[in-house]
């Protein structure tokens, strides 16, 4: 027996809603009691983590997870059943396997007829990567498997690795990875872009803090609780010159608030030494 199949040719996004069909076709023509056997990757098997399972059905074809086989156009009828089965991992261990099993229970499928494996109502793994699809027509596999190709997702966080052991002095190498929600590498791309921390402003707001408490002696105390407001500025302003954050539209705003609170607790204070300068005239 020879088998020809057509698998999806698009690649699916982690965790998106999809539905998956997989198309056969046998050079044999199938008689009541053969059988088409199919089982996806464990990968698409999973709910979000390694203890949930999707529970595959073949009954409801509007509730999730929905499996058939059929042969349009023809009278054919298959009766499927799912059942555990291990395939990837050593025997005893089958948690997520689902070995999904149609059998012709009546009419027939002429040889070169479409047969269509479809798994409905559900999403693309969290994870990854290019898998095999196990299929077989009346115990006979296909020359080439299909395989389901899952793309990441855009970036979420970006992660530098840096060796342990680097002794002072040291020159090393570290890894930058861009990672989406799922810590796959990610499909975005920062080729020819400058990477800056989130964490840069906290950096820059120690200046602030220090350049603060250098002046509490040169101050009054009221001007020292005045300018202790400036310090999440200078942060905001520092990180976006010398470490390339962005700022943000409500971080300029709150500066702008800031300063013009400054500006205003000073004015009291300028009218009254300009008051006293007045009276010793």
């Amino acid at each position: 027996m020879t088998l020809r199949v057509d698998a999806p040719e698009r690649q699916f996004v982690v965790r998106e809603p999809c539905d998956v069909e997989i198309v056969l076709r046998s050079d044999r023509r199938l008689v009541p009691g053969d059988t088409v056997e199919a089982q996806f990757p464990n990968s698409w098997l999973l709910v979000s983590g390694p203890s949930f399972t999707r529970e595959l059905q073949a009954d409801d074809p509007d509730a999730a997870h929905f499996v058939r086989v059929h042969s349009p156009g023809g009278a054919a009828r298959f009766d499927v059943e799912i059942r555990r089965r291990n395939l990837a991992y050593p025997e005893g261990t089958c948690r997520h396997g689902r070995h999904v099993i149609a059998t012709l229970a009546e009419g027939a499928v002429e040889a070169g007829a479409p047969i269509r494996v479809l798994y409905a109502n559900t999403f693309a793994p969290y994870t990854s990567g290019t898998e095999p699809v196990w299929l077989r027509v009346c115990g006979e596999a296909p020359d080439c498997e299909p395989r389901l190709a899952v793309a990441p997702g855009p970036a979420e966080t970006v992660r530098i690795l840096a060796p342990s052991g680097v002794e002072p002095g040291q020159e090393f190498d570290v890894v930058i990875a861009s990672l989406d929600r799922f810590q796959n590498a990610s499909s975005t791309s920062y080729q020819g872009q400058t990477l800056s921390l989130d964490g840069g402003a906290v950096v820059v707001g120690l200046i602030g803090v220090l350049l603060w408490y250098g002046s509490i002696g040169r101050t009054t105390a009221s001007g020292t609780a005045v300018y202790q407001y400036l310090v999440p500025g200078v942060s905001c302003i520092g990180a976006a010159l010398f470490m390339g954050e962005r700022l943000a539209p409500m971080q300029i705003i709150g500066i702008s608030v800031m300063l013009a609170g400054v500006y205003l607790a000073r004015v009291p204070d300028r009218t009254d030494r300009q008051a006293l300068n007045g009276e010793g005239g």
